[in-house]
């Protein structure tokens, strides 16, 4: 994907949808009804149920939702090869009781194996109470994204999202890749102990309102990759994805309360990321971006 060119517009700003109540998925596109036998009826065009995704841990140290905190600002990604399985990430409340794990506002994750149907969840990794290796050090986290690499299964998921401390201001734009697990295992996605760090900030250059695309390789240029990814539980898997780039957009707050769009890439499904790109002057008009891939060409609008 050399040579990605850039296409943006500083009249389109992208629209984002906030739900301040319990986090709900609405299938909009088909009604599906579960039948005696586990088969799925489906209704084209016709709404179903609304589903509360914010379901159980299935591990204790995945910090349950027992206060029933807010969550917010939802986002989702279908597993390409089999839409039965969906990965949500949003802005998570429940460990702002719990100072000792985190203190303060969170991402949290939620899947479901199942079209939506049930769902499970948990706090993301990363909190000041995670393990070392993990943990970032930083006040609250914030404007997840997921997608998934396409291509093969069980393959690999991404999470992105921006952390800070809230006094200090000083933040990162943060990576986390997630390993496709086994149908037989409702911990359908667990996170690789590495978190990667997209982009650092400060008080004079905040990051905010980030966004992510998965991008394949070309046909003429596309390879298998085979990644060895060790868990946060220790596990090591490997996992084999057709060759491809993972593109961040975002905008840059500065202390002129002007705000700056950047884009950067991440060759080899995160590994290696170059210096993010800036695509806008300075200016207050647009806050943020929205990305999609024409081919090898990206948009940014």
């Amino acid at each position: 994907m050399e040579g990605i060119r850039v296409w943006h517009s500083l009249r389109a700003v992208a629209t984002r949808i906030c739900l301040y109540s319990a986090v709900v998925v609405l299938l909009l596109v088909a009604s599906v009804n579960a039948q005696a036998q586990g088969s799925l009826s489906v209704v084209p065009g016709l709404p179903g149920k609304n589903v509360n995704i914010i379901g159980p841990s299935p591990k204790p140290g995945y910090i349950p939702d027992f206060a029933l905190r807010q969550q917010n600002e939802p986002t989702c990604s279908i597993r390409p090869e089999n839409p039965a399985f969906i990965l949500c990430a949003f802005n998570d409340y429940r460990a702002i009781d719990l100072p000792m794990l985190a203190g303060d506002s969170w991402v949290g994750m939620a899947w479901s194996g199942d079209f939506g149907l049930t769902w499970y969840s948990r706090l993301a990794s990363g909190y000041r109470g995670d393990d070392p290796a993990l943990a970032l050090g930083l006040d609250f986290a914030a404007d997840a994204n997921v997608v998934h690499a396409p291509g093969n299964s069980p393959g690999i998921a991404f999470l992105n999202y921006i952390a800070a401390n809230r006094d200090l201001n000083n933040g990162v734009l943060a990576l986390q890749r997630l390993a496709v697990m086994p149908q037989e295992d409702v911990e359908y996605y667990v996170p690789e102990k590495k978190i990667f760090i997209i982009d650092e900030t400060n008080s004079g250059r905040f990051a905010d309102r980030p966004t992510m695309i998965a991008v394949a390789d070309s046909a003429n240029q596309q390879t298998n990759q085979s990644y060895t990814m060790t868990l946060e539980d220790g596990r090591e898997v490997t996992r084999n994805v057709p060759s491809g780039t993972l593109i961040f957009g975002y905008a840059i707050f500065t202390g002129s309360n002007g705000s700056k769009i950047y884009i950067t890439r991440c060759t080899n499904w995160g590994e290696t990321c170059e210096q993010p790109i800036k695509i806008s002057e300075e200016q207050q008009r647009v806050q943020g971006v929205s990305l999609t891939n024409i081919g090898d060409n990206i948009v940014a609008a």
